[in-house]
């Protein structure tokens, strides 16, 4: 990427997210965008999945939000949402 990349001036680390990134670019620059996107997840649960990983699910809606006038920390009632 820079010259400076081979004399060891940027961390190990630093250079492979840039090698990661480049493959990652290379797979996918020719795709569209959507088709991108899911090739880069597919890969992602893979790569997750190899080395035991379990997939975190999303955050559950919260039952009460600001609007409600409810206090923070108590369970809304009724037709909150």
């Amino acid at each position: 990427m820079t010259s400076d990349n081979d004399n060891g001036v940027f961390p190990k680390a630093l250079r492979e997210v840039w090698e990661w990134k480049e493959a990652v670019w290379e797979d996918v620059h020719a795709l569209p965008f959507e088709e991108a996107v899911q090739v880069i997840a597919r890969k992602a649960r893979d790569t997750t999945a190899k080395f035991g990983f379990h997939a975190v699910p999303s955050p559950a809606r919260p039952s009460c939000v600001a609007e409600t006038g409810v206090d923070y920390g108590t369970e809304c009632k009724g037709n909150s949402l």
